[in-house]
Order: structure tokens, then sequence, then C-alpha cells
């Protein structure tokens, strides 16, 4: 099959399958097949001619069409390091100081696939994918007694994470050196899954293995605890102030392309049964001979940029550890937190306005094509069908698109209690408390970048009735290929016009209101002391989360919805 000889060609149950010259089609849509199903190999495309020399030769003489010809073993390399530095001076009687400092590197690169289970190219371009990332954090402490009865503790907490997802080649231009169109400079080795038979069987695939994902964290966290005793009473109050900033480039799924040979149009010859339905005759057409050949259906994505996002914390707290007696102590306490709501800092995010069904913006379209979040050809496709969007103020929202919760109090109460003298003692413990959790970043944005008006679909594929010249299905089946890959095919997306199919598009965005994710937690725990050093102990904990993420914060509205908001 790498010279182009297809005469052993068959499907799964032993039927020759035919393979037909897509330039031969005539007007009554007929065409002539390869003699003796050979395809002369001035015929391959140069990216085939490419792609087979840095394949890895079949390991067994088994038919690629019936059963997997190669095993072999792939790669994971893993190296991680931790350097820390911790410094203890005590300054005087009344003042001790800490701090630490910890840099830790990681880099992962291994063989990996998302369609198959396909091995690394020989010139490690393709089916290899990087994991790395760099944590920088230090931590001070400082502790102040004011008294016997009266001290404090200040700790300052100072985090950098950086994590990246990306291809083992880099940001090296793949396309270019292939042939292959790159319209919005994505990186990485294109996407060509494709199978080798007539029927579904996955075969050797080329991925950069990863969509490509950089996020940049920084967090600042400043926490004062003071604690006082007076009489039977230890008193503890205080507060923190927390902010954090994520720059995030989301998941670039597709950006780098990708080209789809999985459609037997090309080399088959049309069914004259099918009528208008314009499909293939069975036993016709081969997804390997178009492979060899190079027509293929091509797609890239666009998708928009970093999101720069920032939340925060301000909150106190005040508690009681009263001993009422020698047997019975109590804890009574209370916690407010203020969680600000996470908000794009250049306001490029978007909400729905689910009463209007219109699209709720942050900014202007313009800013947000001056940010290359969004292609206005697409932002136009969808205005023609309906698609309306409105500012934060007219769908009476903050400029954040998410309102802030403010009486966040959690409160908490505890006791422990020695229900018998003696030196076999049994004690009883119990406690209650309420705590909140800010929204992970990671939790929406994974989805978000999915989101209209950003993501938008450019592709070339004669064989979908909605992108055809004639509106119909398999336009190969009826005309000629005109694009090989590799050898004219820099241009194969046309970036002057997109179609979108009416229904296509989706909406994920955070519920305005959304209430603050809690969870209750309770115990109790009854502890006996049987002999001398052995306790048995019986307990019951208890654990209540809502307001959950994927329950009540993400609002998500399916295409078929979307579809009946632009009707």
């Amino acid at each position: 099959m790498e010279q182009g000889d297809y005469s052993a060609l068959t499907d799964t149950n032993g039927h020759p399958v035919t393979v037909y010259d897509p330039l031969s089609v005539t007007p009554t849509y007929g065409k002539t097949p390869f003699p003796n199903n050979q395809i002369p190999t001035s015929r391959e495309s140069p990216l085939a001619k490419y792609l087979y020399s840095v394949t890895p030769l079949p390991t067994t003489a088994d038919n690629p069409e019936i059963a997997n010809n190669w095993y072999g073993t792939g790669f994971n390399n893993t190296n991680q390091m931790t350097e820390t530095t911790k410094i203890d001076q005590r300054v005087s009687n009344k003042d001790q100081l800490s701090f630490r400092q910890s840099h830790l590197p990681s880099y992962q690169d291994s063989t990996s696939n998302p369609y198959s289970l396909a091995p690394n190219t020989t010139d490690m371009l393709a089916n290899i994918a990087v994991h790395a990332g760099v944590n920088d954090s230090g931590v001070a402490n400082w502790t102040h007694t004011f008294s016997p009865t009266f001290f404090s503790e200040s700790l300052v907490t100072v985090s950098r994470d950086y994590t990246a997802i990306e291809p083992y080649t880099g940001t090296a231009d793949i396309d270019s050196r292939l042939g292959f169109p790159n319209p919005f400079n994505g990186f990485g080795f294109p996407r060509i899954p494709y199978t080798l038979n007539t029927l579904t069987t996955t075969a050797m695939s080329y991925d950069s293995c990863c969509n490509p994902n950089i996020t940049f964290t920084h967090y600042f966290n400043i926490d004062q605890n003071f604690t006082k005793v007076i009489g039977r009473h230890e008193l503890q109050f205080g507060g923190r102030y927390r902010w954090e900033t994520l720059h995030e480039l989301e998941d670039q799924h597709g950006q780098q392309g990708e080209l789809d040979y999985n459609n037997l149009s090309a080399t088959a010859i049309l069914n004259p049964a099918a009528g208008n339905n314009f499909t293939p005759l069975n036993f016709t057409g081969s997804v390997a001979a178009n492979f060899f050949l190079g027509y293929g259906a091509y797609s890239a994505r666009f998708n928009r940029q970093a999101m720069p996002i920032k939340d925060g914390e301000r909150s106190g707290y005040f508690q009681d550890n009263f001993k009422v007696n020698s047997r019975l102590v109590l804890n009574l306490g209370v916690r407010y937190e203020f969680n600000v709501a996470p908000y794009f800092t250049d306001n490029s995010g978007v909400s729905f306005d689910s009463v209007n069904h219109k699209i709720v913006l942050g900014t202007s379209l313009a800013r947000l094509e001056q940010l290359k979040d969004v292609n206005p050809l697409v932002v136009a496709a969808y205005q023609t069908y309906g698609l309306q969007f409105e500012t934060a103020q007219q769908a009476g929202l903050p400029a954040s698109l998410v309102h802030n919760n403010y009486l966040d109090f959690g409160p908490r109460a505890g006791f422990a209690y020695r229900v018998t003298n003696g030196i076999r003692l049994l004690v009883m413990r119990g406690g209650f408390a309420q705590y909140t959790y800010p929204e992970p970043a990671r939790m929406y944005t994974a989805q978000f970048s999915l989101t209209q008006p950003y993501l938008g679909i450019f592709q070339n594929n004669p064989n979908s009735s909605s992108l055809s010249p004639d509106g119909l299905a398999n336009y190969w089946l009826r005309a000629a290929p005109t694009i090989v890959a590799g050898q004219n095919s820099v241009n194969a997306l046309n970036l002057n016009s997109v179609t979108i199919a009416p229904g296509g598009g989706q909406m994920f965005y955070l519920n305005p209101n959304q209430p603050t994710e809690k969870s209750m937690q309770w115990n109790l725990t009854f502890e006996k002391e049987v002999m001398a050093n052995t306790v048995v102990r019986a307990a019951y904990i208890g654990q209540h989360g809502y307001n959950c993420a994927y329950h009540r914060r993400l609002q998500r509205t399916h295409s078929c919805h979307f579809q009946n908001y632009l009707a």
C-alpha cells in the first residue's frame, strides 16, 4: 500500500474492494478503476510520502485491514526536582521568625495519541506530548508574644505556578514544513486521523498529542491570627486577605489544523440505486487510497486567546474555647468569608441572558476582535441566524458578569466531655462546621473557551452537504478533487467566508447569581481506654455539600437550545 499497490485490498469479510481514479470522473459520474488496483507512485501526495517515511514499519505480517500489525514500546520520561531553603531565627524571647522557599520544576515527555495507540514518528515530530511546570513558593511566619496570655501569628504566603501542556516540538510551525494550511498560527503537528478500511478499524494516526495549554497563576495571602486567654476562655480571632490571578491560554484545540481522509467518495463510485442520496457503491473506495493520493477534508479552529482572571478573599473569624469545668470544654465560633467572584480583568468574558436569549458581553465586539478573542466572520455568520448581543448593563449585571455573595457566614461548634472518672476514662467529643469553597477557575475555563462567540471552525470539506458546491453530500463522487495534501494545500482554507450550521453553537457561562459552594461537616466520637496504652474509639462522621459545581454553578445551553434561541 505504501507503494500504491492495492491489488490485495479487501474488507474485513474478504470481499475485494475496487479503487477508482478520482480524476477520471465523467459528466455522468462514472469513473475508471486503477488498473489492477495499483495507483502509480507518481500520484502519491507529498504528505503521504513524508508520513510513510517516518512511520515505523510493521512488526508482524498481519493484514492491517483485520488486525494490528505493529507492536512496540513507547516512552515516558519524567524529571522532577524539589529545592527547599528554610531559615528559623529567634529574635528575642517575644519574637520568632521563620522563612521557607521552595522551587519545584517538573518535566515529562511521553508517547501518546488521542485517536489510537499509534507510536511516535521516527523523526520525533508526531505523537509525543510534553507536560512541564515550575512552582515557586515562599512562606514567611512571625510569632510575637505580647504577654503570657496574649500572642499573635502573622503569615505571608506567595506562590507562582507555571504549567504547560505542549507538543514535543514546542512552538515550532510544523504546518509550514508539510505544506499544510495554518491560518491561525497554531503550533504542533497537525491532526491526521484516518481509518484503513471501508469500515471503522482505527489505523496509524498522527497528532501533536495535546491541546496546547499554558497557565500562569500568582497567589498572595496574608493571615493574621491572635490568641487571648481570659480566665477559662481562650479567645481566637483574626483575618485573611488573599488575591489570586490566573493567566491561562486554554486548550488550543485543533488550531494547528486537521486533515480527515475518512470518506470513501474520492476513490469510490456512485451507487446508481441510491438516487439523489449520492452514496458510494459497496466494495468501492478506500480511505488508505485517499491518504495515498492526498485527498482529504481540511479544518482549523479559531480559539480565543489567554484568559486573564482574578479573584480573591477577605475573611475574618472569632472563636471562644471555653473550659466550662473540669469535665466539659466548648468551642464556639463563626467565620465570615467574602470570596470575590472570578472575573476577567480585560472584561473579555461573556454570559447569557436566558430571558431575552442574548449573549451578554463584558466589552464591545470591536474590543474582543482587537484582543483576538473573536473572529468577525464567525460572529457575522451567527448573527445571520439571529444571534444577538447586549451589554452587562442592559442585562442588569455588574461588569464582572457575576454578582458577589456578601453574606457567607460559617458557624463552628464543638465540645469535649469526660463522661466517667477513674483511670479508664470514657470521653465524648463532637463538632459541627460549615465551610465555603471559592469557584475553581479551571472548572469553567476549560468549557469557557468552547462558547460563542469565541469558537469558530473553518472547514474545506466538499463531501459535507453544508459545505459542498452543490449543497449535496459526497461531492467527490461526482467531481474531481483539486487539492493534493502537501502539494497545493497551503491555502486550502478560505478565511473570507465561514459556514455555520444552524444549532451548531453552544454556550457555557457562570450563573450570574451563583450561590457559594458550601460543605457542612459533623462528627461524634466516643473514646474508651480499655487497658494500658489501648483505646477503643467509635465515631460517626458526616458531610453534606451543596451548591456544588456542575449542579448549579455552571450553566450550559446545549446546541438544540441554542437553535431555539436563534429562531
